[in-house]
């Protein structure tokens, strides 16, 4: 075994010094013969001997060739966080005082379910406006049913006819607006008994898992974006890592095996 070691470190010092010689001159016929018959020599397992001076020889380093497993996991620092997809942040859809907050941190709710109410002043003055919307259309629309009654006798003129008749449409339009300001606070109005209740529910638009509250009954909290309560899905978290970059060519897509 110590033989075959030598003949191949010999060899590999001649194949060295030969493609070495080649590549600072061309070679001539004698030479390149020459040359061919020492490689086929070491190749048959023949005895040579190749002297080189100290300065090629401070050149050249040997090792022995072996298997080494290479490393299969990289460490890396990193993080675990919720996915921001699975996260609803609860804001005050307007300025108003807490009341009826039942939910604590840790509790499961469902999307739709109420977390709080909130009575505000802006509730009431926009429920204001809506039934006085309402009262305009219904005075409008007897208006126009009039307007035209004259106007089919003779009593009334067509000017007065078509001005009734946009009085109604923008009494129309101004109860659409009114109503559509209405659900962007998420206040519905009683239409049955007519009350003006200006208690507005939050509601979580998610189903998860309370994790973080900032705020208590009777609480006067703002309309901003401060969120006062967090509801998120647990189930699907995210995990971020800070890789070397010479690390990096040992990852792959895909899951973790």
């Amino acid at each position: 075994m110590k033989r075959f070691s030598d003949r191949f470190i010999q060899a590999s010092i001649a194949a060295w010094t030969i493609v070495g010689a080649t590549a600072c001159r061309p070679l001539d016929a004698d030479t390149a013969q020459v040359q061919a018959k020492r490689i086929e020599q070491l190749q048959e397992g023949s005895a040579a001997v190749v002297h080189l001076d100290q300065g090629r020889l401070a050149a050249i380093r040997v090792e022995l060739v072996g298997l080494e497993s290479a490393p299969g996991n990289v460490r890396a620092t990193g993080k675990v966080q919720l996915d921001e997809n699975l996260v609803a942040r609860i804001v005050a859809p307007l300025s108003g005082r807490v009341t009826n907050l039942d939910v604590k941190l840790g509790d499961q709710v469902r999307r739709g379910q109420p977390l709080f109410l909130l009575d505000s002043r802006d509730a009431a003055e926009a429920l204001e406006t809506h039934a006085a919307s309402h009262r305009d259309l219904d005075l409008a629309e007897k208006t126009l049913t009039m307007t035209q009654d004259l106007f089919d006798h003779q009593a009334a003129s067509r000017i007065a006819l078509e001005q009734a008749r946009t009085d109604v449409e923008k009494a129309r339009t101004r109860v659409e607006r009114t109503e559509r300001a209405l659900e962007a606070i998420g206040v519905r109005p009683d239409e049955e008994s007519d009350r003006l209740n200006p208690s507005v529910p939050v509601t979580s638009p998610i189903d998860g898992v309370v994790i973080d509250r900032h705020l208590s009954n009777g609480q006067y909290v703002q309309a901003d974006s401060t969120p006062l309560l967090t509801v998120a899905k647990p189930s699907t978290v995210l995990g971020e890592a800070d890789v070397f970059e010479h690390d990096v060519h040992a990852l792959r897509l895909g899951p973790v095996a």
